[in-house]
Parts: C-alpha cells; sequence; structure tokens
C-alpha cells in the first residue's frame, strides 16, 4: 500500500485545536518551520505538515509564508505551557507532531536520530531536553504509550498504521465505450471523479482508494507528485492517476480500490485496447465488473469482450446492466433482458452468472449532496425521482424478489455493493 496516498493526514480534535486563536498560531509557525527545518525543505512532508496545521487552523490553507527556517519561532511554540490557572502539554504534544509528521513524510528518508539533535542543539532548554529525550525513547520503542501525549494524537497514529499494514482489494472496471463505466464508478464512490461524456473518455487506468475516514482528497498525478487537498470542489481523472478519499457507499468503511479502464471498443486509438487487454490477463484485482449498456447488448464488440473475459479473467466477475432508466414500462420487460442476457452468458461458457441491473446515473445524482449539483442535476434528480417511485423500476425486485421504497436502493447500486462486499471480505 502507498503510504502517502493513503494515509490519514488531517486529525479531529486536536488538542491544541481546543486552545485560542493566539496560542494556535504561535504553535502552528514553530510546528511549519520545525518541519521545514528537519525535512531539509521536502515538499511531501510541506503537504502533510499543511493538511495538519489546516486542521489545527482551519483557515489557514497555505504555510509558504510559514515554510522556512525559524528558529525562535520553534522555542516560543514549545516555551508556552499555560493560559492563566490552565496548564497543557504544547512541548510534549509539539514534539511528538514533529516526529510523527516527519515519519510520515520522509518514509526511508526519516532519522530520528538527526531529528532529536537539532532539537537538542539549536532549540531545547535543559528541561525541554529531558521531555524529548522521554518522548524520543517512547516513540522508538513504545509509541502506544507515550507518556504526556495527548491520546488522540495517539489513536491517529495507531489508526495510520493499522490502515497503512493492511492489504487493500482491488476491483477492476471493464466495458465497451459509452456502456456508462465511469458513471457508474462515480456513482460507487458518491463523487464526480471521472468525466463522463458520451465521447471517449477514459485514456488511462484510473485508480480510485478509499480511505475509510473522511479526510480530504490526495491525488498522484502521472509524475508521481502528490496533492492534498482538504476540500475539493472540482478535481477530476484528467488531472491523476491515483485518488484516495473517503467514498460514500456502503463500502466506506472497507479497504479498497476501483480501477477504470479505457472503453476496450475504442476505434481511434488500439492502445485503450491493449490497456485494458493487459489489465484483464495481469488478474491482479479481486473481483471484476463487467458494465454492458442494457439498449445496446449483445453486440459484435460485446461479443468480443465476453469471449475474452471467459478466456483471461481468473477471479469472480459481476455483470451490470446499466442505464435501465432508459427503459419504458410500456415497451420493454427487464425480466426478458435479464434472461436473455443471462442466456447468452451462459453459453459462452459462465456458470451461474451474477447479473445486476442498474442505474448508475441515477444512482449518483441521488447521492449527490444539493451542494454538488446544478440547475440541470436538480432538474434531473426530480425526474429519476418521480421514475424511481414507480414499481417497474425498482431494479433490485427483479433479482432477489424484495420490494423497496427507497429510490436510491431501487436504481440497484446499494444492491450492487453488497454483492462488491460478499466477494472482497
Amino acid at each position: 500500500m502507498d503510504k502517502i496516498l493513503n494515509r490519514i493526514c488531517s486529525i479531529k480534535n486536536h488538542p491544541i485545536a481546543q486552545l485560542d486563536e493566539k496560542f494556535r498560531k504561535i504553535y502552528v509557525d514553530g510546528l511549519v518551520a520545525c518541519m521545514y527545518s528537519v525535512s531539509s525543505d521536502d515538499n511531501t512532508c510541506k503537504m502533510l505538515t499543511l493538511a495538519w496545521v489546516h486542521s489545527i487552523c482551519p483557515l489557514i490553507t497555505n504555510i509558504d509564508n510559514m515554510w522556512r527556517p525559524d528558529d525562535k519561532s520553534v522555542k516560543e511554540a514549545i516555551s508556552i505551557q499555560r493560559k492563566g490557572f490552565r496548564f497543557f502539554n504544547m512541548k510534549q504534544n509539539f514534539f511528538f507532531d514533529v516526529l510523527y509528521l516527519a515519519e510520515s513524510s520522509l518514509l526511508n528518508k526519516f532519522n530520528m536520530d538527526g531529528i532529536c539533535a537539532y532539537l537538542q542543539k539549536d532549540i531545547c532548554g535543559f528541561f525541554s531536553r529531558k521531555t524529548l529525550e522521554k518522548i524520543s525513547s517512547c516513540y522508538r520503542n513504545n509509541p502506544g504509550q507515550i507518556p504526556g501525549i495527548d491520546s488522540v494524537l495517539l489513536k491517529h497514529k495507531e489508526d495510520n498504521d493499522g490502515l497503512l499494514s493492511s492489504k487493500e482489494k482491488r476491483v477492476l472496471v471493464v466495458a465497451n465505450v459509452s456502456a456508462g463505466k465511469s458513471t457508474l464508478i462515480n456513482a460507487l464512490v458518491g463523487r464526480r471523479v471521472n468525466k463522463t461524456l458520451t465521447t471517449i473518455c477514459t485514456q488511462k487506468l484510473v485508480y480510485l482508494h478509499n480511505k475509510p475516514t473522511q479526510d480530504g482528497f490526495m491525488i498522484q498525478d502521472s509524475h508521481f507528485k502528490y496533492t492534498y487537498f482538504p476540500k475539493p470542489s472540482s478535481v477530476n481523472s484528467d488531472s491523476f492517476v491515483h485518488a484516495s478519499f473517503n467514498f460514500n457507499s456502503l463500502l466506506s468503511k472497507f479497504n479498497l480500490y476501483y480501477i477504470d479502464t479505457p472503453g476496450i471498443n475504442n476505434a481511434y486509438d488500439s492502445n485503450h485496447r491493449k490497456l485494458t487487454e493487459s489489465a484483464i490477463i495481469n488478474n491482479d484485482y479481486d473481483c471484476l465488473i463487467y458494465v454492458s449498456n442494457c439498449q445496446y447488448n449483445a453486440t459484435n464488440d460485446e461479443d468480443y469482450i465476453l469471449s475474452f473475459l471467459k478466456k483471461e479473467c481468473k477471479k469472480p466477475i459481476i455483470f451490470v446492466l446499466n442505464q435501465m432508466d432508459r427503459m419504458k414500462q410500456k415497451d420493454d420487460s427487464v425480466k426478458k433482458m435479464m434472461n436473455d442476457f443471462n442466456a447468452d452468458l451462459v453459453k459462452k461458457g459462465f456458470k451461474k452468472p451474477t447479473v445486476i441491473p442498474v442505474s448508475a446515473q441515477a444512482a449518483l445524482l441521488f447521492k449527490l449532496p444539493n451542494t454538488r449539483m446544478d440547475e440541470d442535476d436538480l432538474f434531473d434528480r426530480g425526474l429519476f425521482e418521480k421514475k424511481f417511485n414507480k414499481e417497474y423500476y425498482d431494479l433490485p425486485s427483479y433479482s432477489t424478489n424484495q420490494k423497496s421504497s427507497d429510490v436510491l436502493e431501487r436504481t440497484g447500486l446499494p444492491y450492487l455493493e453488497r454483492i462488491i462486499q460478499s466477494y472482497i471480505k
């Protein structure tokens, strides 16, 4: 697992965040200056320090003017120990923050002895040195129990260590062009991160990682550069290869990621097919979702990819019939379409295939908050609400014979999420 991309960067209820603005400003000024010095102006350390500082002082969204050597600010930060008659452990938590942020960002360059030597020589007085020795010794030998450190900080490190030592489950998503694959992935994660034009969109493998806690948005681009957004508003897959954030999903607590692939039948670029075929053959995933456009299934292109999947895919496959909102009650039989698709899969050699009807577009609009929708979205959601209040569009009922009155449930997406969960447990 990528120890930067998947890291929990922000922190709720940092002990310093409970203090007055004056004290918080002194603390973060010193912390930023200290991290500059101990990291030798490392960009990844700067990014993670900003996320940490933003948690303490939410109004701080840029630390460029503080990112410089300033021993005076560092000394001032560790010298404050009380407000009036109230005592608090600023220097203990400060030393922990420095070691934790340095370890998190510098990875194989992390040098605890060098950091402590700088602090002891240039920053600490006699009593501060004793405190630093105690904190650093415990951090090295027993990080779960460090005297004087707030339990919130220790829990944050424990959670990160547990997350980053676990194995991510992987879900590969493939389809022909315009099957609604990117819309389906957007609906599964509950955010518009993949472009969804009807023309050719995905031109690379895109990896969307679930971070099992609310923690902003971390991306890695094609040049392996990381960027963290505390509250992203317009990040899309044009700007990244990997992205990590908390999914709005029944799977939001699971350690997994989706791999979005290029449309395999792109007539303009054969590299799209090669990329997707290579990802399938590699079998480096736990299950595969194949997305079919319910209006245009059983085409020659689909016949090719299904035959390819039967030959090359060694993992469980979930077959999704997407865009079911376009079915017409007076003209179309959902059950017949599912039976015909299932029969075709069996004919190709798939045993007991799992076929799930879904409306990804409706599900996405039902998941998105109003603040992330424009006037057209709100209008379309209103139409979908009317449509999915009709029993005909209760899509999971065609598979389970169980009725639902919830419009999101009726889109089939939560049912799909539960099926995914059964494969990645």
